[in-house]
């Protein structure tokens, strides 16, 4: 395993891609500059001047919390009982609004009696959905969102900050699929210098205040902006995941991490505009392993007034 080199104290720098042999690109850079993000949409935490001292970590074991909770939910969720996204009004067209239909399955199975686990079910086709935030706490426990078709963004884009997005959940899984977030449009405004005129840049996937998540075997492509956020949470997986937008996508982080502890990013192929995966403060226990990068600006560190600690990267 090899760790990011030490800095030098109170000198805020990325790590290079030169830097972290796991994760090379065609072209990499050569230098480093200190990230610059906006601002998250979630942003819930005090401001650094009330904000309390980040607690010291001890070095982290290895990682075993979030692989067993993959293969734990792997098992419970083969006999879950199942909601199909169809069953409840969603028609694969491609063009037919579905977040309602979708909306309305997540509620069944989050509601569901009884004490086995529930999953949505997403089949095969394209399915068009505005915007969706699914909520919990679920009354079913572990509930399991199974794709085997496309979800797809509205085109020319959203104007929404956040396209699709799992609150307040425990023991969710998403598994398979893809999302796409047909940013094209928008990338061609901020290319045409269209800046204010230009609506916010929409984030495929967010986890938000959520424990125990597992999202396997998931590909986002063409995301707007950002294509997976993991903020203010804990104990998440992200596993044999593809990321995919052009070298010239502006904006387009694959993983961004926030806030969050005990996140595993595993067997990934990840090729965006911007960073393949960006951490900043608050994040803790971050482990990397097995991760494609490229095109893209590699794995980034932020660091403002609490660092991301431990990060581990095995190589």
């Amino acid at each position: 395993r090899n760790s990011c080199p030490a800095q030098k104290p109170r000198t805020h720098q990325p790590c290079c891609l030169t830097q972290l042999p796991s994760c090379r690109q065609s072209n990499p850079p050569t230098t480093c500059k200190v990230a610059s993000h906006e601002p998250d949409a979630l942003w819930t935490h005090a401001s650094p001047a009330t904000r309390r001292p980040t607690r010291r970590h001890r070095p982290m074991p290895p990682r075993r919390t979030s692989l067993a909770l993959l293969a734990h939910l792997c098992v419970s969720l083969a006999a879950a009982a199942s909601y199909s996204v169809v069953d409840y009004g969603a028609v694969a067209d491609g063009r037919t609004d579905c977040a309602g239909a979708f909306l309305r399955a997540w509620a069944a199975a989050c509601g569901a009696e009884g004490e086995g686990p529930a999953a949505v079910v997403v089949p095969a086709g394209e399915f068009l959905v505005s915007r969706a935030r699914f909520s919990g706490p679920c009354r079913s426990g572990a509930v399991g969102v199974n794709i085997a078709g496309t979800v797809l963004a509205p085109v020319p884009y959203a104007g929404v900050q956040l396209w699709i997005v799992f609150q307040n959940v425990y023991g969710v899984s998403v598994v398979g699929g893809t999302l796409d977030g047909r940013g094209q449009a928008y990338w061609a405004c901020r290319r045409a210098g269209g800046g204010s005129s230009c609506p916010a840049s929409t984030r495929s996937l967010t986890i938000y205040r959520s424990r125990n998540v597992v999202i396997q075997g998931l590909t986002s492509v063409n995301s707007a902006g950002i294509h997976v956020t993991v903020q203010a949470s804990t104990g998440v997986a992200i596993v044999d995941t593809v990321v995919s937008a052009p070298g010239d996508s502006p904006n387009t982080d694959g993983i961004h991490v926030k806030q969050s502890s005990d996140v595993t990013i595993r067997n990934a192929v990840i090729g965006t505009g911007d960073d393949c995966i960006s951490m900043v403060e608050g994040s803790s226990d971050v482990w990397i392993q097995g991760v494609t990068c490229g095109p893209g600006h590699g794995i980034r560190r932020v660091t403002r007034s609490n660092p991301v600690h431990p990060l581990l990267i095995s190589v």
